[in-house]
């Protein structure tokens, strides 16, 4: 007979601990919120940026998956720097 591989439940880390440290303290809703605002000022201005350059479809993609890709790598490399000996 076949052996089934067994699954194990490994405990997920919390990935910012200090933002969720205390949920009901005035300073962090205000950094809740204005991260919320940014963002949706951020995501609903993207379309007026897109439609100025003048690119086609493609190149767009690439060029926004390029910088993506860096800004994820930059974020984290700064919370969780690699190990020495890596």
């Amino acid at each position: 007979p076949r052996s089934v591989p067994v699954l194990r439940i490994v405990p997920v880390p919390r990935i910012v601990p200090e933002l969720t440290a205390d949920h009901g303290s005035s300073q962090s809703r205000r950094l809740g919120a204005a991260m919320m605002l940014l963002s949706g000022v951020g995501f609903g201005m993207s379309g007026v940026f897109t439609r100025i350059i003048e690119a086609g479809a493609w190149q767009i993609a690439s060029w926004r998956a390029l910088i993506g890709s860096v800004g994820v790598a930059t974020y984290m490399l700064w919370r969780r720097p690699w190990p020495a000996g890596c």
